[in-house]
């Protein structure tokens, strides 16, 4: 503490401070006394250190109360000094994490002895290491710059690290580093640590952030520094960040040093030689990593470790977690791993498919490497075992399954044995084969007429599928599910009539153009007698096809779906239309709306307003066939008509796009299609939703085709409470469905849970699960029947 300014009383060369220090409770903690000896001049300043030392047994807010015991002091006012102090907690070990990793720092017993290793003079330059580059110090990240052995790390053996002057380095290939001389390669390194806590930031594959901040090397002061020592096995790399300073604010001749050690064993040491600039002019603190994230995670960003983390919410900082992680000058922390784990499995899923002969793939690491794999199926006649057909580094293994038949459902699981002394074993699902994972073959049955082909990745906010399923289950319709973004390529089966498709923000890359061919192929099979039916709810459509088709890309698939058989137009920006008809191109945010119903609709009532709250709806126009393609379709000379037009928005009442078109429809004779550029769920009232999805079958004519089915009918399956909270009893004819089986989809149309049914009764828990629609499926010897359920536990 400094003390200033003791009074005007005559000073002796002996002055007695005492100290005291108490807790919250007003408890006396720790006391001492101290004697300054030499002479001291009236209004002098002295600084004073007190012996001994105290540590806190709790953590808390302590009061500090300093005071000298001088005599004939006249102004005793400023003779005592008291400063409130809060203890915190801090955490000197970390982890396991799932594949064993732990931390330890040097304020730990066994901890690492800090002991800096300087390559300033002998390290070669990470920021010049690419021939021909010029200095850039900010933002830029290295290319792949090799250890000179192999380092294991998450499982995988690497041999090359991007290090980056913002204090963190990638161990995988990833999306940061610019080759030079291409354009941005000076400005390719990733200052962003605030976006997602470790594990879980996607754009990090590999991470070792040893200091991420956002820092700057100045050419001729600062640099990163890298060299390998010793010889095998006992090899190590440093990696130094050397006099950086950081990027915001200012500070006038104090720099920044830190380092990672990376040895071949695999562990990785950070060290901290100076980390106190004393850096103002900032809008957030960067002293002793106040803006920092210092941790490790894997490839694919579901396992790490972090010690200290930065906290932004709304681009306005918070502070870091946890506060007593802080880093002060020499500081160690050792990462290390330590193989007690079973293998640790990373798996999307696997969606329904047209595929007879499917493949599945999962990843599966150890840090001793994997010794079995078996990849463990039942189609029916029990369970089968075969191992991978394909192993892609780093850690991917893919089983190639026999020829299955349409309309079966595929069980299975993933189980391996890693190669350490134990011999750990894991599986996935954790209880297999108690539990285990499924899809289908499509169709799953000749007889189901319609499919719905859903955005796996689109759906942002879960809510269209829901939505869908709850119309569909409005309608009692039996139909099959079919994530169109999921395979590289695939033909839609014969017995489907009606496809409804939906995308929710619609590219133009491979994905879309699969899709179209996929759905141009379906259309061409219809006749007139037995036509095929769309129905399309997709934004983005129109302006990409657009886009495209000015530029006469005639032969992308997306833009001959929409222009020849959709039969769609699109009205561009400055034209009065644009990619957001309720709200304008100069809204980026939703808007509350309306569409109106025209005359000609063959969905909804004429006049009928429906509201909406939209983000961004395309502004369509109708069409015929265009010339380009008239030789490639049936009736070309069929023009498109308005369904649906923009009615209300933000604009004096009026949507942007006031009148103009967001729905077609077509009547081609040997196929029928409605296109609406609004996703479903951007209409307010789920009664609308419900009306647009009951009309669409009317005019596809599927009423007489709707097969009797007894998901309305409280004899066969009666599910209870449903809406419930997370509970659900479920209650299944003998008669009519003996020999039953249930398995519950989510919004993803993924399973999330299945069970032979040895008894008529069931009572399901799925309050674990986020609240929403869920579909329930019971499967009995001759028939299928689907419910929705409707969680709302929180």
């Amino acid at each position: 503490f400094t003390i200033k300014n003791f009074g005007t009383a005559e000073i002796t060369d002996n002055i007695q401070l005492s100290c005291e220090i108490r807790d919250s409770l007003d408890v006396l903690a720790y006391s001492a006394l101290s004697t300054y000896l030499g002479g001291l001049a009236v209004n002098a300043t002295a600084q004073v250190s007190f012996s001994g030392a105290w540590a806190p047994d709790e953590i808390g807010i302590y009061s500090v109360k300093i005071w000298t015991d001088l005599t004939g002091d006249v102004n005793p006012v400023n003779d005592t000094m008291i400063i409130e102090t809060e203890v915190v907690q801090h955490y000197g070990t970390g982890g396991p994490d799932a594949m064993g990793y732990q931390w330890i720092d040097n304020y730990e017993p066994n901890g690492p002895e800090y002991n800096w290793i300087d390559i300033s003079e002998t390290g070669e330059s990470a920021i010049m290491y690419e021939p021909g580059v010029s200095f850039a110090g900010d933002d830029n990240m290295s290319p792949p710059i090799p250890f000179g052995f192999n380092f294991p790390y998450y499982g995988i053996d690497r041999d090359s690290f991007y290090v980056d002057t913002n204090g963190e380095i990638l161990l995988a290939d990833n999306t940061w580093y610019n080759h030079y001389p291409n354009v941005g390669w000076n400005y390719d390194g990733n200052m962003f640590n605030y976006i997602t806590p470790i594990p879980g930031e996607n754009s990090m594959p590999a991470l070792i952030a040893v200091f991420w901040d956002d820092l700057h090397a100045d050419a001729g002061t600062g640099d990163v520094y890298f060299q390998t020592f010793g010889t095998a096995p006992d090899r190590y790399c440093v990696v130094q960040w050397n006099n950086l300073r950081f990027h915001p604010g200012s500070v006038i001749d104090t720099t920044l040093c830190f380092e990672a050690i990376f040895y071949e064993t695999g562990d990785i040491l950070f060290q901290y030689k100076n980390v106190v600039l004393g850096q103002s002019g900032s809008v957030a603190p960067h002293d002793n990593g106040r803006s920092s994230t210092i941790g490790i995670q894997n490839d694919t960003y579901d396992i790490g470790l972090s010690y200290l983390f930065e906290l932004v919410e709304n681009q306005s900082y918070i502070g870091v977690e946890p506060i007593g992680n802080l880093i002060q000058n020499e500081t160690a922390i050792l990462f290390f791993n330590i193989d007690n784990q079973a293998p640790f499995f990373t798996f999307d899923g696997k969606g329904n498919t047209f595929d007879n002969t499917p493949e599945v793939k999962v990843k599966i690491a150890d840090m001793s490497g994997i010794q079995y794999d078996t990849l463990y199926y039942d189609i029916g006649n029990g369970w089968q075992a075969i191992t991978h057909s394909n192993f892609t580094e780093p850690d991917l293994y893919t089983y190639q399954l026999p020829e299955i038949p349409n309309s079966t459902t595929v069980n299975y699981y993933f189980a391996a044995t890693d190669n350490s002394g134990e011999h750990y074993r894991g599986t996935m699902p954790e209880n297999a084969p108690v539990e285990y994972i499924s899809f289908e073959i499509l169709p799953t049955s000749e007889n189901v007429k319609v499919l719905l082909a859903y955005s796996g990745s689109q759906d942002y906010n879960n809510i269209e599928f829901d939505k869908y399923i709850a119309a569909f289950d409005s309608q009692s319709i039996t139909y099959d599910i079919y994530n169109w973004e999921e395979y590289n390529s695939y033909r839609i089966t014969d017995n489907y009539d009606i496809i409804f498709m939906y995308g929710r923000s619609m590219g133009h890359g491979t994905e879309e153009d699969t899709l179209c061919l996929a759905l141009m192929e379906f259309l061409d099979k219809g006749t007139n007698e037995n036509p095929k039916n769309i129905f399309t709810a997709a934004d983005d459509i129109a302006n990409n096809a657009y886009a495209l088709y000015s530029y006469q890309m005639y032969d992308r698939p997306l833009v001959k779906f929409y222009y020849a058989y959709l039969r769609g137009r699109y009205i561009p920006t400055g034209n009065g239309g644009g990619t957001d008809g309720i709200g304008g191109p100069t809204i980026y945010d939703y808007s509350e709306g309306s569409i109106l119903i025209t005359d000609e609709s063959v969905i909804g009532n004429a006049n009928q307003e429906l509201p909406t709250y939209s983000n961004s709806p395309d502004v369509l126009n109708v069409g015929a066939c265009p010339e380009v393609y008239q030789n490639e379709v049936l009736n070309p000379e069929i023009s498109s008509i308005t369904a649906f037009i923009f009615e209300d928005g933000p604009i004096s009442g009026q949507a942007y796009a006031y009148h103009d078109a967001c729905a077609l429809s077509l009547d081609n004779l040997i196929y029928k299609s409605f296109f609406t550029s609004f996703d479903i769920s951007q209409f307010t009232n789920d009664d609308d939703i419900n009306m647009i999805i009951q009309e669409a079958f009317v005019w596809f004519d599927y009423t007489t085709g709707i097969e009797p089915n007894p998901i309305s009918d409280e004899q066969f399956v009666t599910v209870y409470p449903n809406p419930g909270n997370g509970i659900f009893n479920i209650e299944i004819s003998n008669k009519e469905m003996p020999n039953s089986s249930i398995q519950i989809f989510n919004s993803q149309g993924k399973i999330i849970f299945q069970k032979e049914l040895s008894d008529y009764t069931e009572t399901i828990d799925i309050s674990n699960f986020d609240k929403g629609i869920y579909l329930l499926k019971v499967t009995s010897e001759n028939k299928s029947i689907f419910k929705k359920l409707i969680n709302v536990h929180p």
